[in-house]
């Protein structure tokens, strides 16, 4: 990991590589502990072989005994901390962006399970783990053979093995509450205005305190946080389909071009520019 990769700010590590897809085996013989939280603007998943490690994601944490998956959302504040007397902290490291997400779940359409919570995270048995490494292995040779691909549908079969052996209580609480779902629903309609939490609270009937809970259990993030999320989501889309300028700003509800700017280069790791490829 390179250090000028990231970019530190109020205590949190920013990853500024963007949306760029990676698969690597990584290895860290004397145990890991990371100093800040970090956050990244893809999904990224990690399928550990050996290793007693701690998981911090935004407000909760997890002791997790190899072999084991964690699932991140973009934009999720984690860190991992590894005893440093438990031998090596060996893993396989996939960050996906939200296209290539898609594709996996047309080709694979289980694999969307695991990607339904913010923070995802359940153990395995070595007989379950083989399997996936088996495939992570031919995966990351192809990926590293430039033959993305085949690396890709690789990939797509290892996380259909892992839904396969999904506790049943994780398969049911990732699909998060109904009520949640209408709320981002509403948000999506109405993403170019401003969205205060207490409005929303009460167009749902519900109380602000109840909502802010709500969101921190499902997502791990706060409301106004998770917004700006959709809000970012929402102007990568117009940039990809060739929309540019005020339209885009105004469109995802930012307060102007400069905030816009901003706060896209902070979740995304560019400037709307250089995502758009035009600068």
């Amino acid at each position: 990991m390179q250090e000028d990769r990231w970019r530190l700010e109020n205590g949190l590590k920013y990853d500024t590589i963007g949306d760029q897809i990676d698969l690597k085996h990584r290895v860290n013989v004397s145990g890991c502990s990371q100093a800040y939280f970090h956050m990244h603007s893809t999904f990224e998943i990690c399928v550990v072989a050996s290793g007693h490690v701690t998981v911090e994601c935004s407000t909760r944490c997890a002791e997790m005994h190899a072999p084991y998956v964690v699932v991140y959302r973009p934009n999720l504040p984690h860190r991992v901390h590894v005893s440093y007397d438990e031998g090596a902290y060996d893993r396989y490291v996939f960050t996906c962006n939200d296209a290539l997400l898609q594709d996996m779940i047309r080709w694979v359409p289980a694999v969307q399970t695991l990607f339904s919570h913010a923070f995802f995270a359940f153990m395995l048995t070595p007989a379950q783990f083989a399997q996936t490494r088996q495939l992570l292995e031919r995966a990351e040779s192809l990926f590293l053979q430039n033959r993305r691909e085949a690396s890709y549908l690789l990939i797509s079969a290892a996380l259909e093995e892992l839904t396969t052996v999904l506790p049943e209580a994780d398969v049911r609480a990732a699909y998060g509450s109904g009520e949640l779902d209408e709320t981002v629903r509403y948000l999506l309609a109405h993403i170019s205005e401003k969205l205060e939490i207490a409005d929303v609270a009460a167009h749902f009937y519900i109380s602000e305190s109840k909502l802010v809970k709500d969101f921190r259990a499902a997502y791990g993030l706060p409301f106004h946080q998770f917004v700006m999320q959709l809000r970012v989501k929402r102007a990568k889309e117009m940039l990809a389909q060739g929309e540019r300028g005020a339209a885009v700003w105004r469109a995802c509800g930012f307060a102007s071009h400069s905030h816009f700017i901003n706060v896209f280069r902070q979740y995304v790791g560019q400037s709307p520019g250089q995502y758009a490829g035009s600068e």
